[in-house]
């Protein structure tokens, strides 16, 4: 409806004077005559409505930004726990050092009290 309006107002000759005009009688201007409600009706959607959308775009487009920071953070927040866990992982997947096994300690408390021992065996005998 906008359109036809405003090829309407594009290709219709200029009055002079704004004026209603009843059915029936000759317009003194060409182009399209539009009936009063619906010429009202288009000057509200250019006045209200229009502005209204563009303050409504506005505003979508703000919130956008925010979301888009917001996302923004949330990755760069679940980057650093990535690699906060993937050193964990790893740390918990290297085997312990061979001197922190209990096992070694064992043996070695064996070999040492074994050769104690002997020791003290010999030189009872001498």
């Amino acid at each position: 409806m906008i359109q036809i309006l405003l090829a309407a107002l594009l290709t219709a000759s200029p009055c002079e004077v704004a004026s209603p005009i009843d059915l029936g009688v000759e317009s003194p201007c060409s182009g399209i005559l539009v009936p009063s409600h619906e010429a009202l009706a288009c000057v509200r959607v250019v006045s209200v409505d229009l502005p209204t959308c563009m303050a409504g775009i506005k505003r979508c487009e703000d919130m956008s930004v925010v979301k888009l920071q917001s996302l923004e953070s949330q990755l760069m927040d679940s980057r650093e726990r990535v690699g906060r866990l993937s050193a964990e992982l790893v740390k918990l997947n290297m085997p312990d050092p061979p001197w922190r096994h209990p096992a070694l300690w064992f043996t070695l408390g064996v070999v040492v009290t074994g050769a104690a021992v002997v020791l003290s065996i010999d030189a009872i005998n001498d």
